[in-house]
């Protein structure tokens, strides 16, 4: 499987082949897991669809993570037929679970936090670090810092708990140097509430009963078993889009391309950018579009684009964007409606929600082709671009492209 090269040796494409296959295993067999599985609103809704609970292996081939691997069919049906975990059907075509979901997540009692990775470790690197050192694992969480920095933190859920409690007994080092703080997570979630209790000291009392306190204790918690508050499997992304000059799109033109996949809820894009987001209304749509989008559909102003579904932990990242641009935009509303000077409910010169400055706003707004808004009607609807978002900055994309390393195995 190698050949030797100027005193070295260079992998043959059969050997990178294999390499790739078994990637695309791992990453199949982590998509159906009990601790996955259970979480990925989209992929049950695929398998619900089906009376024998199969899954399309085109779908699947549409993933990001999927894509990044050179996954296609003929691959995942190669990829999967030895698996344990995993059955593929007779026309090599679908997948589903080898086993039912067990009624109960034990998840936690596998699940180990640990701190002191280099920072710019990858998913794959840390991959091949508990493959070097014999460990079964069935996923690696990376904690991310707002900016999508990794934290040098990770949850680890091994196979079985006695991994995990070995692993930790082992005083695990990388590059030589001591990891920090290894520990099962429910120790790791007991220490961190130890630790703000202490921070309080004496006499805080009733303090750890407001809602800010309980919500502060439930935060660890919640970054292991938050879940989008939205559907999965909605988010469709674009690249590629003309951006010159006459070629320029808007969302007008991209919203008849593809509605015949279902309905769109909001299109996340600006004109003069290569990448857009549809928000369709249905979980599958997304995904629909990737699979059946003709070449034709495909092409825009002359161009080819392509079409990817948003999964995993980037998508669960898209929606915690969008609702962070909401808030502020919900709140900048509120702000602007109580007015300065004299703006209270009554209006006065600084414009309140119903005074005559506020007033005179809107219409000199509507006179120029704008809408209102209210504060009420904000929560209904859908926000411009988050800052952060692919669709609103150069910068966005790459935030994507780093959750979707971290929404697999």
């Amino acid at each position: 499987y190698q050949r030797r090269v100027h005193g070295g040796f260079h992998r043959t494409t059969q050997h990178t082949d294999m390499a790739d296959v078994a990637k695309i295993k791992q990453q199949i067999e982590y998509y159906f897991s009990d601790s996955n599985f259970r979480r990925d609103n989209f992929l049950q809704t695929q398998a619900k669809s089906n009376p024998d609970g199969w899954v399309p292996l085109s779908v699947l081939v549409t993933f990001n993570r999927m894509q990044q691997l050179g996954a296609t069919v003929e691959k995942c049906a190669e990829a999967v037929q030895s698996s344990h975990s995993v059955q593929l059907n007779s026309d090599r075509t679908c997948v589903r679970r080898e086993s039912p979901l067990p009624a109960e997540d034990k998840s936690k009692e596998r699940m180990v936090y640990a701190n002191g990775f280099p920072k710019d470790s990858t998913l794959e690197s840390l991959q091949e670090y508990f493959s070097l050192i014999g460990m079964e694992i069935l996923s690696i969480r990376l904690r991310r810092e707002q900016n999508g920095a990794f934290k040098g933190s990770c949850f680890i859920e091994f196979a079985t708990p006695e991994l995990a409690r070995l692993w930790i007994g082992s005083s695990p080092t990388i590059n030589s140097t001591p990891l920090q703080h290894p520990n099962m997570i429910q120790d790791y979630l007991a220490f961190k509430k130890s630790r703000r209790a202490n921070r309080r000291g004496p006499g805080a009392g009733e303090a750890s009963t407001t809602p800010s306190a309980t919500g502060k204790r439930k935060a660890a918690d919640a970054e292991l078993d938050a879940e989008p508050e939205h559907a999965t499997g909605c988010l469709l992304k674009i690249t590629g889009i003309p951006v010159d000059g006459e070629k320029g799109v808007s969302r007008e033109d991209l919203r008849p391309i593809f509605e015949k996949f279902g309905t769109i809820q909001f299109i996340d894009f600006q004109r003069g950018l290569s990448e857009a987001i549809l928000r369709f209304e249905a979980p599958g749509s997304a995904a629909r579009a990737v699979a059946e989008a003709t070449d034709e559909m495909k092409s825009i102003n002359g161009q080819t684009v392509a079409l990817s579904l948003i999964e995993g932990e980037a998508e669960v990242l898209y929606w915690k964007l969008v609702s962070a641009a909401r808030k502020e935009q919900f709140n900048k509303s509120n702000k602007k409606q109580r007015g300065g000077r004299g703006g209270g409910r009554g209006g006065g010169r600084g414009g309140g929600a119903g005074g005559a400055g506020g007033a005179r706003a809107a219409k000199k707004q509507k006179s120029e082709g704008g809408s209102v808004t209210t504060a009420t009607e904000m929560t209904d609807q859908q926000p411009p671009p988050p800052a952060s978002s692919p669709a609103a900055s150069s910068t966005g994309s790459e935030t994507h492209k780093r959750s979707a390393e971290d929404a697999g195995l």
